[in-house]
This record gives structure tokens, C-alpha cells and sequence, in this order.
């Protein structure tokens, strides 16, 4: 049988260490593979159901979130003195000039009617 001299077996030794450190660690990510999918179809149900009160809860805040900004915001233009002022004398360019001059404008698409007149929809410039 073929030996191998102890310069030879001090070359290959790098070689067989790293070869068995693969070997280990592709064995180990099947086995982890393998049980974390057992344990993911086994309690699916419950992981599905999780996620899916999660997205709803995330969905709620983020209507709460611009529900509370827009009624802000709607309580900011209705304190709006000269803004009302300008709406009941029926002064379609002022009344654009002061809600183009409130805070916030650009965060919203606002459409504000004057009765007998076209309906018009402001939406400023960001």
C-alpha cells in the first residue's frame, strides 16, 4: 500500500481539515433546513394567522396616522379667518391665495366648491 512521507502529510493536512469543515457545515444547514421546515408546516396556521393581524395592524396606524393629519389639517384650514372670509364673499382668487398660504397645503389634495361655479381641485406644487 502506498504511504505517505511526513512532508506530503503536512501539505495535505490544510486540505483535509477544510474538506471535512465542509462537509460538516453542509450537513448542518440540511439538518437545520430540514427542521425548520417540519416546524414551519407543522405551525403554519398560527404563523399565518400572525402575519395576517400584523399587516392589519400595520394597515390600521398607518389610516389612523393620516386620518388624524387630514382632520389636523381640517381644523387648521376652518380656523383659517381670512380663508373663510374670502370663501363667503364667494373671492375664488383669494380664497385659492390664502389656502395656497397654509401650513401642510402640500400634503394634500383638496377640492373646494363655490356654489354656482365650476368645481376646482388645488393641488400645490411640492
Amino acid at each position: 500500500m502506498y504511504s505517505l512521507s511526513p512532508k506530503e502529510k503536512a501539505r495535505l493536512r490544510p486540505l483535509v481539515i477544510v474538506s471535512f469543515t465542509l462537509v460538516f457545515i453542509i450537513a448542518a444547514t440540511l439538518v437545520v433546513k430540514s427542521y425548520f421546515g417540519k416546524v414551519i408546516a407543522e405551525k403554519w396556521q398560527s404563523i399565518s394567522v400572525e402575519k395576517s393581524n400584523q399587516i392589519k395592524d400595520d394597515c390600521l396606524k398607518l389610516f389612523d396616522k393620516y386620518q388624524s393629519g387630514t382632520s389636523a389639517f381640517s381644523t387648521e384650514v376652518l380656523s383659517n379667518k381670512k380663508l373663510i372670509n374670502y370663501l363667503s364673499s364667494q373671492n375664488a382668487r383669494k380664497s385659492y391665495e390664502s389656502l395656497l398660504e397654509t401650513e401642510g397645503i402640500n400634503d394634500h389634495m383638496l377640492r373646494y366648491i363655490i356654489p354656482g361655479w365650476n368645481s376646482s381641485y388645488l393641488q400645490a406644487a411640492a
